[in-house]
């Protein structure tokens, strides 16, 4: 396949926005078990936007990606997934493995991230069994990722290039699960990494404080060749509970750097047009900070210790403080307007207030609760930016060839897009040669070049055969409008026709070996399942026991030794190896043990009930 843009969709109406701003696909959440319950959808939303994708032969991807506790659900996403299917969806997005059991239709089946998909094996094990595609873990470097395709045949591989990370490995984070019954494998989860914490040894000595497990945001625009070139076929923007604005932006920007490396490649086959209302820039939309994650190594500060939110860019330096007037010393080429979301951090942490409005005499905002003079201003939201991006002007043309072929017999128009689909229409009554026909060709020049409202851009018309027939201006825009109806009915029925079939199939001894309470295994529908693949011994899944007692509940490629310069590995290290543990400062007698497999180079949060209001 083409390398493909993948887009989140909260809802219609952002869905439709990313095809707009060039996504080759977007995946949306299900009606029931999305991974985002708060980003659910009716199939019938579903099926309007599969309908607006397919004019742009973009693709849609339906996420029923969390686990199930009783085969009675099973059954109902599988029955979900029959309908989706029949509404035209073009793959959808999985964890549980009961579903392979209870039945999926023909259509391209994914493995959600949540399956872990961190090592060469778990992935040929999916390739085995027939999943189209894996989504890859977020940790998996560059060379990584090389590795596997060099190891895999047809599966197709998935990268996040944008977005949110998660502290832990994702599929295996059950800290939100085991401190408030919030389930991250079934969509609810608390975001406990988000929280503050207190580092401290056994004895209770701080180290150091803050919102110690809350990662930076990704950002991989300037590594997609090397994705590619690595074997990535399908690059991931996260983002399923972000608005309209990020989404608008984030899309727009990552298209024209895709586009740069496919014009360049003399790859790109589309060839479609995208007119942007307003230049994309990620760095105005919500990011808590970017990293390239773990993609070529981990040297960076993979954590922001100080805030969770979004602090923006730096405006200037508070110079005077009075009523509700700041003036500052401002940084050069920012541009500050009424409306403008600003920040600062005091004692207390991040503080938030609004700009009112610019003086002469400095700046005049809603509050400035613990302001002081020598405090850097930061503007965490650009408001005409995203008024502008808001507004979702950006349009998204489809280039097509018109070409006439005209005899006294027969007028025959050819309409044919970048990638080869083409109709013809047909006029063979009461044809006449213009009395005029340079005028006469003119005109079908004018009146074939226009495309109105609809998807496509005419950039070429050519005319030929023995004669230029007369034809009045309505007649032409009737033939017009025939040949692109069913231009866009053909262009849809090519996406059901390619769309790809299920190959899932069970193995027996293909896994000789256990599966153990980590493989989220909560229903006979998957114990069934492993069981048919030939595995030795299958453990119930951690949350269907609720068994948290001494249990890794996060494990994760960030470590804090690592961020604190204490890597025992390292010899700038100054760690001593001491046992380390995270106080939660929102419930204090919560305290929670570190486990630290260096040679592994992972970190564990483990939970035990045994610590006082643990239980």
């Amino acid at each position: 396949m083409n390398p493909e843009l993948l887009a989140p969709a909260r809802n219609l109406e952002v869905g439709k926005a990313a095809v707009n701003c060039g996504a080759d696909a977007v995946y949306i959440g299900a009606p029931q078990f999305s991974a985002r319950r708060e980003a659910a959808n009716s199939v019938a939303d579903i099926a309007r936007l599969i309908t607006y994708a397919h004019r742009y032969m973009a693709r849609v991807y339906v996420a029923v990606n969390t686990i199930f506790r009783t085969d009675q659900e099973v059954e109902e996403a599988s029955r979900l997934l029959f309908t989706l299917h029949d509404a035209g969806v073009d793959g959808a997005i999985i964890q549980d493995m009961g579903l392979l059991e209870a039945g999926v239709p023909q259509m391209p089946i994914i493995a959600s991230t949540q399956t872990h998909n961190a090592d060469l094996k778990r992935i040929q094990f999916l390739e085995n069994i027939g999943f189209n595609r894996v989504i890859l873990a977020r940790e998996l470097g560059i060379d990584q990722i090389a590795h596997i395709r060099k190891h895999t045949r047809r599966i197709e591989l998935e990268a996040f290039v944008h977005g949110a990370l998660c502290m832990s490995y994702s599929g295996r984070c059950y800290l939100s699960d085991a401190i408030g019954g919030r389930s991250a494998n079934r969509g609810e989860c608390a975001q406990p990494c988000r929280k503050k914490y207190q580092l401290e040894t056994a004895a209770g000595k701080i180290v150091t404080g803050g919102h110690l497990l809350s990662m930076k945001d990704l950002r991989r625009i300037d590594m997609l060749e090397q994705l590619l070139d690595a074997g990535v076929s399908s690059f991931k923007i996260e983002g399923r509970l972000k608005g309209l604005s990020y989404v608008t932006n984030v899309v727009s920007a990552y298209r024209a750097a895709m586009d740069r490396i496919l014009n360049r490649r003399e790859t790109r086959l589309s060839g479609d047009v995208y007119l942007h209302g307003i230049p994309p820039d990620v760095n105005r939309t919500f990011h808590r900070g970017y990293v390239t994650g773990f993609a070529v190594g981990d040297t960076e500060k993979m954590a922001r210790f100080d805030t969770p939110k979004m602090m923006g860019e730096p405006i200037g330096q508070v110079l005077a403080v009075s009523s509700h007037l700041v003036r500052i010393k401002p940084l050069p080429g920012v541009e500050l307007h009424g409306g403008d979301g600003i920040c600062f951090m005091t004692g207390q942490g991040l503080c938030g207030t609004r700009l009112q409005k610019v003086t002469e005499n400095g700046l005049v905002l809603q509050r400035i609760d613990h302001l002081s003079v020598g405090a850097t201003l930061y503007r965490n939201r650009d408001h005409r930016f995203i008024e502008l991006l808001e507004k979702n002007t950006t349009r998204r043309k489809v280039p097509v060839r018109m070409t006439v072929e005209a005899s006294i017999d027969a007028v025959v128009l050819r309409c044919e897009d970048a990638t080869g689909i083409a109709v013809t229409t047909h006029v063979i009554d009461d044809i006449a040669e213009a009395g005029n026909p340079q005028r006469m060709a003119d005109l079908w020049q004018r009146q074939l070049q226009k495309s109105g409202d609809t998807e496509f851009q005419v950039t070429d018309v050519s005319l030929s055969g023995p004669i230029v027939p007369f034809m009045a201006i309505s007649a032409l825009n009737e033939l017009r409008r025939t040949a692109m109806t069913r231009l866009g009915e053909a262009r849809a029925q090519h996406m059901i026709a390619v769309r790809g079939a299920c190959a899932m199939k069970c193995t027996p001894g293909l896994l000789n070996e256990s599966v153990d309470g980590f493989e989220n295994v909560t229903n006979s529908y998957a114990r069934r399942f492993f069981e048919r693949c030939g595995a030795t011994g299958i453990e119930s899944g951690l949350e269907s026991r609720r068994a948290y007692d001494g249990m890794p509940v996060m494990t994760s490629k960030y470590c804090l030794r690592r961020e604190l310069g204490m890597c025992l590995k390292r010899t700038s290290g100054t760690g001593d190896g001491a046992a380390l543990f995270l106080r939660d400062m929102d419930f204090p007698a919560r305290r929670l043990p570190l486990r630290f497999d260096c040679q592994a180079c992972e970190m564990s949060v483990i939970y035990e009930t045994t610590t006082p209001g643990n239980d």
